[in-house]
């Protein structure tokens, strides 16, 4: 699961909010429409039952591999598509008489993949952890296993996570991150630990099953770990380690250096050679006699702070967040700093009041908002230090740059002194120090360029090393047979790239356009901030920018991925996900979480902005989306071109999701390219420019035609936009629909009320039930809704951005269409949240001409089975 994140490492944040007036958009015409997590007699054999779509039991045919086409298939050959969710936290040993209704639940809409996830975050009886912190609890793994043995009944294949949330017994007291993120991969003790733990879940056998893990085709990916790499900001730690662990690391260093140096002479001239001369502070008022006089205060989203000047302080007091982790700052702008050279920043700073580290970096002014140097953490106390910081400023682009100290949104006192950006660089070798004597540190967060450019070599060795070692482990000891990857394939920038094409069986990626903010309030009430962005207006870069990734000869897994409520563009997750992983071929599709951390297995609504199931404007697309990911019923793109990098400049480069998007279009590929034609990455041996074999589909990012003709999208009004897609088995208008032309071909829709914002949104689908091109068919499912909210949900806001979710149920806002339907005979029948008729049936009013049409005011679903009569 992701969590906020600098550019250097993963922060946990807990804001202060002020008590505010509460606020809600449900009116009194909004009914209630609550989809059963559980099944029971009443969600089986429904029109929207797809358990059949499963093949039972999973790895039936033998454990999943990739052929040579890069496609997942089984053991008799057959493509298999993974459809899913992830289970997290105590539900993934939920009590074994639930695990059965559990896992018949997700067949029924349609899942026939599941990723067990965080599992690990804490001890029995809550979580997995025997008392050892290392090794599973046996009544809990017995838990797990029955949960694994169900699905596995019910044709859902498995993704075992290794290590996700615990702290590996032996972290240091002093190391930030609460899940031993980063360090879990260099320290040895730390590996076993990892490695006992994989033989502790792994290896057991399964009573329900009577295999192992380990030995189970069902258990589709065994996953090392999630979201963690040394190479996303902690290597520049390591240097702060404490002797007991450090020194072993510390060792290894020197021995490194000595192997790529020969002697002290050679390296003093590779790593102090050419230092510039320390010059001019390149500040404007950086002695603060001046006042705020070159100085910016940001407080934005609604944050409230001052900075005053006395006597040459600058006393900078922030006291309520803002919307965005970055919404308190203090910058100075237009700094006169070249690419590629040193500089060395110096300053005074001192904690006066609050928790919490700031951080400092050099930075763009403008998008797309990039470091330009490291982002360093600033470890304040009560007593004034003295900071020095040495840097090479990484922007080729010439992007006016700015310094920026930032309080990641903490409340906090912090003052400032005596602050100097000048040319120049420490000295990467200081008196005393040599290859002889083996005396030379490990740098931390900034220091000399050249040094920093050895220890990130260093660094990278040990991230593949790690890998390395538990993909064997799992492989040659345990004897896996399941596909293997380390973590996400966009984590640890581009040695991430290297690291899981070389050394894995996959590609995963993880992706939130609107990733939730806790915002917890004073009385302890939890409290979430999800921004408001649809996927067809403001957040339409993060899918394309995800097709960006896709190797052309192995899968590429989505594992998380998710429009949080309680945005109002949360319905568009699973139809707009379909669409882009079904015209790009992805392998497997994970929405997150069908349930996470909530007290109970049947919610009415949700009560977690990461939690999907009881969230009916989410669940309610999941057949529809099933069906067109699952069955192919968008077809995938029929041209491609394809981005070569390659491995030598990958593993120098800090590969993150932006500078691999300017890849891209530097050759010429907008956005828009992601829904016009398949992208693919490929990655080769040695060094050389990027290249790409193909060409943009002309058009750009107002509308937007995939080249198989199925998909449109309309953006040229803002706040207006849509996607229609028109095949032959499913229809889909996402986003601004009401008074818009759809062109669904020979079928007629028309949106007669719509909601959400502006009072035009509304997400329609329409899918054959019976695998018949529509106009042939004789089942559909047609699905309708705006936004919908739980009636517990509690917003503090009146722009509903900030909300704390209670119990429900869930309250569902009107939306009605008209539909034409060639023929004849054609009823509409709604749906009740578990999919059983209602005694209710609107006839058609056939027309002159043939066709039946077909409403749905005043029917109080958001599912309707068409029918003929």
């Amino acid at each position: 699961m992701m969590h906020l994140r600098s550019k250097l490492f993963v922060v946990a944040v807990l804001l202060v909010v002020p008590v505010y007036a509460q606020h809600s958009p449900v009116e009194e015409d909004w009914f209630e429409f609550v989809i059963p997590t559980l099944a029971d007699a009443g969600t089986t054999g429904t029109p929207i039952d797809l358990s059949v779509l499963n093949t039972k039991p999973a790895g039936g045919n033998g454990f999943l591999r990739s052929d040579d086409q890069g496609r997942i298939v089984d053991g008799a050959g057959n493509v298999v598509r993974l459809f899913g969710t992830n289970i997290c936290d105590w539900h993934a040993m939920p009590p074994k008489e639930l695990a059965p209704r559990i896992a018949d639940r997700l067949a029924q809409l349609g899942v026939n993949f599941i990723r067990l996830h965080y599992y690990d975050w804490t001890f029995a009886p809550e979580g997995i952890l025997a008392k050892d912190g290392t090794t599973a609890d046996p009544g809990k793994l017995d838990q797990l296993h029955k949960l694994v043995a169900e699905l596995k009944w019910a044709g859902i294949y498995v993704d075992i996570n290794l290590h996700v949330a615990r702290r590996i017994p032996g972290t240091p007291e002093s190391w930030p991150n609460a899940m031993s993120k980063g360090i879990d991969r260099v320290v040895p003790a730390l590996i076993e630990d990892q490695k006992r733990f994989a033989e502790s879940v792994l290896l057991p056998v399964n009573p329900y099953t009577g295999l192992a893990l380990i030995a189970d085709p069902a258990v589709a990916v065994i996953e090392i770990n999630n979201e963690n790499s040394l190479m996303a900001g902690w290597w520049t730690m390591l240097g702060g380690l404490p002797a007991e662990v450090g020194e072993p690391l510390r060792v290894r260093w020197n021995d490194w250096i000595a192997r790529r140096y020969d002697g002290t002479e050679a390296l003093r001239m590779a790593w102090n050679t050419g230092l510039t001369p320390r010059g001019a502070n390149v500040l404007r008022n950086g002695d603060l006699v001046a006042g705020m006089d070159g100085w910016d205060l940001e407080a934005g989203g609604g944050a409230v702070a001052t900075a005053d000047v006395a006597d040459g302080v600058l006393t900078w007091a922030a006291t309520q967040p803002g919307a965005n982790e970055w919404s308190h700052q203090l910058h100075q702008t237009s700094l006169p700093v070249e690419h590629g050279k040193d500089y060395v920043l110096r300053f005074r700073a001192r904690r006066v009041a609050g928790d919490g580290d700031p951080r400092v970096r050099l930075m763009h002014q403008q998008a797309p908002w990039n470091s330009v140097s490291s982002s360093v953490p600033l470890r304040l106390t009560r007593a004034w230090q003295t900071f020095e910081l040495s840097w090479r400023i990484d922007n080729p682009s010439g992007t006016p740059v700015r310094l920026s100290f930032d309080l990641l949104n903490q409340p906090m006192t912090v003052e400032l002194a005596e602050i100097s950006l000048a040319p120049g660089a420490l000295p990467g070798l200081r008196e005393g120090e040599s290859l002889e004597a083996r005396n030379i540190p490990m740098p931390g967060v900034s220091g000399n360029g050249n040094a920093l450019a050895d220890f990130r070599r260093f660094c990278m060795e040990l991230e593949l090393e790690y890998t390395a070692e538990m993909v064997r482990f799992l492989r040659e000891d345990l004897g896996a047979q399941a596909m293997l990857l380390d973590t996400q394939v966009n984590y640890g920038g581009g040695v991430g790239l290297v690291r899981e094409r070389t050394l894995t069986d996959i590609d995963d990626l993880h992706g939130y356009p609107t990733h939730p903010q806790d915002v917890t309030g004073p009385d302890g009430v939890r409290t979430w901030r999800v921004e408001h962005k649809s996927f067809v207006g403001e957040a339409f870069e993060n899918l394309p920018g995800i097709a960006r990734w896709q190797a052309p000869d192995r899968p590429l897994f989505l594992t998380e991925f998710d429009m949080n409520p309680p945005s109002p563009y949360s319905a568009e997750i699973y139809p707009m996900l379909a669409v882009m992983s079904a015209y790009q071929g992805w392998d497997a599709i994970g929405e997150y979480a069908w349930l996470n951390f909530q007290t109970t297995y049947e919610p009415t609504a949700s009560a977690h902005p990461f939690h999907t199931s009881g969230v009916t404007h989410q669940v309610a697309f999941m057949p529809t989306a099933a069906l067109l990911y699952r069955n192919g019923l968008v077809r995938e793109a029929q041209s491609s071109a394809t981005l070569t990098v390659h491995e030598q400049d990958m593993l120098e480069a800090d590969l993150g999701w932006t500078p691999l998007d300017a890849m891209w279009q530097a050759q010429g590929f907008g956005h828009d390219q992601g829904f016009r034609q398949k992208l693919l990455l490929e990655l080769v041996p040695g060094s050389g420019a990027p290249t790409v074999d193909g060409t943009p589909v002309p058009g750009g990012e107002q509308i937007i035609v995939s080249d198989t003709g199925e998909i449109r999208l309309d953006r040229t009004i803002p706040g207006r936009e849509r996607m229609v897609v028109n095949t032959p088995q499913a229809k889909l208008a996402i986003g601004h629909t009401l008074g818009a032309e759809i062109d669904w071909g020979n079928v007629g829709l028309t949106v007669d009320r719509a909601g959400g914002r502006n009072d035009t949104y509304a997400n329609v689908t329409l899918v054959a039930l019976d695998d018949t091109p529509v106009d042939r068919s004789d089942s559909l499912l047609l699905t309708v809704v705006s936004t919908a909210y739980g009636a517990g949900w509690e917003f503090v806001d009146e722009e509903l951005t900030t909300v704390r979710m209670g119990p429900g149920p869930m309250r569902v806002e009107p939306t009605a269409v008209t539909l034409t339907l060639p023929g004849d005979g054609w009823a509409l029948v709604p749906l009740d949240g578990s999919g059983r008729p209602m005694d209710v049936v609107v006839a058609d009013d056939t027309a002159d001409d043939g066709q039946s049409v077909l409403n749905t005011a005043g029917l109080e679903s958001v599912w309707f089975h068409l029918v003929r009569m």
